[in-house]
């Protein structure tokens, strides 16, 4: 019992996890080089990470979904599985498929907003017939900022971070599943990030990190 909740509750951790989903086929709703996510087909992103490497790759306009009436674009993860992502007026979403909990989930993971800025997402999760609230809590800690990663400067990025909680009954402590801290730098993407988990009396940690990038 403690294993699959572990594994679900640190699956709900990871706001960029792989996703599975029957394509709609409509048109492409555009990306431009100017924000935080391109989306333009072909272009491909090279990660490496605690637990290995993959490569991210914008799929053609063909594999565009509609999501609750908006337009999201995949993406295709070299380790497989897909991610959809929107993007409108400075507002980005990924909509994601989590195995280990067998749902859809769909976050609101940056805003182009001040710094100081925060919202929320609340997912419903059911575990043994008990209906359990997950919280996404997100800050804008940062932007504007020049970030080195790799070696490599980047410029015009945004730092977000996210706490990952749930009813302290469950949990202990004040509830904390997980914490998060997200780069996006402008014309480029995700640039690093680092994932912690500590509830149930296990902890565990993962950090990510652009190696190379290619926007068509």
């Amino acid at each position: 019992m403690k294993t699959k909740l572990f594994a679900a509750l640190t699956a709900l951790t990871v706001v960029f996890a792989a996703c599975k989903k029957d394509n709609n086929n409509d048109n492409n709703n555009g990306g431009t080089t100017e924000d935080y996510q391109p989306t333009s087909a072909g272009s491909n992103w090279q990660y490496n990470s605690t637990t290995g490497s993959y490569t991210e790759t914008a799929a053609a306009s063909s594999r565009d979904s509609t999501i609750d009436g908006e337009k999201y674009v995949a993406f295709d993860n070299s380790n497989g599985g897909t991610r959809y992502v929107n993007k409108n007026n400075g507002v980005y979403k990924s909509y994601s498929y989590f195995q280990q909990i067998q749902k859809d989930l769909k976050l609101t993971y940056l805003k182009d907003a001040d710094a100081g800025t925060t919202w929320q997402d609340v997912v419903n999760y059911s575990y043994n017939g008990i209906d359990i609230p997950i919280t996404f809590s997100y800050t804008i800690a940062g932007r504007d900022r020049d970030t080195v990663v790799n070696n490599k400067t980047y410029n015009n990025v945004i730092v977000v971070d996210t706490k990952v909680s749930a009813s302290s009954l469950l949990v202990g402590g004040d509830g904390t599943i997980g914490t998060a801290r997200r780069y996006y730098a402008k014309g480029v993407g995700a640039i690093s990030s680092t994932l912690n988990f500590n509830a149930l009396g296990i902890t565990a940690s993962d950090t990510t990190y652009l190696v190379s990038y290619n926007i068509k």
